[in-house]
């Protein structure tokens, strides 16, 4: 039983399942993982212990099935994902779903780039990095000002995340590439007053 471990011990089964989880979500969609997720829930609890490991795990495939199986097994109703709840039984979550939340509620947002980017150096993570970008160059594409609450989540999340200081669009040098691009691109919509491109691709942010 988790509830009965040690706190030393806890921390070493969170530890491994995040790293286990981080390997496990490239292959998310294989009748495997999925069986390894079972087994993990059955043994380890996580749908109650580690929420925010299993949904950075699946959150690159939100508008699958498997997505929406998953989220009725967790425990959301104290955390900031408890809206995913109410999407039992129905449709996938849009990306615009994420989008619309993260303008609302400064803790989705902040949460989803500490999900997003925490591990960015790992090869693994690509799918997340990926998801968090889009959603957050969309939700910046269409409020191009909007409260303190918002933006300081949004800094500070990706600060946390990518090694940033909270004003500083240049991304840690050790991360690869495409993390790097990624942040920079962000940061630099955020910053900017009504750019519409990304100053590195001179694209489009959710094309960027």
């Amino acid at each position: 039983m988790r509830g009965l471990q040690t706190a030393e011990a806890t921390a070493k089964i969170d530890r491994t399942i995040g790293s286990f989880l981080q390997l496990l979500s490239p292959h998310f969609l294989h009748g495997a993982a999925h069986k390894a997720l079972e087994f993990l829930i059955r043994r380890f609890e996580i749908h109650k212990y580690n929420v925010d490991a299993v949904l950075a795990c699946a959150l690159p495939y939100h508008g699958t099935r498997w997505f929406v199986r998953l989220v009725q097994l967790l425990r959301l109703k104290e955390t900031c994902w408890g809206w995913l709840q109410g999407k039992q039984g129905m449709a996938p979550p849009a990306r615009a779903s994420f989008v619309a939340r993260c303008r609302k509620d400064a803790r989705v947002l902040k949460q989803l780039c500490l999900l997003g980017f925490g591990h960015a150096q790992e090869t693994c993570s690509r799918g997340r990095v990926a998801f968090t970008t889009v959603v957050a160059l969309e939700m910046l594409s269409a409020a191009p000002r909007f409260g303190l609450g918002l933006g300081l989540g949004f800094r500070l999340g990706l600060g946390l995340g990518l090694g940033l200081g909270l004003t500083n669009p240049n991304p840690n040098p050790n991360h690869p590439a495409w993390a790097r691009r990624s942040c920079s691109c962000c940061c630099r919509t955020r910053s900017g007053s009504s750019r519409r491109t990304c100053p590195r691709t001179r694209r489009s942010p959710a094309r960027c």
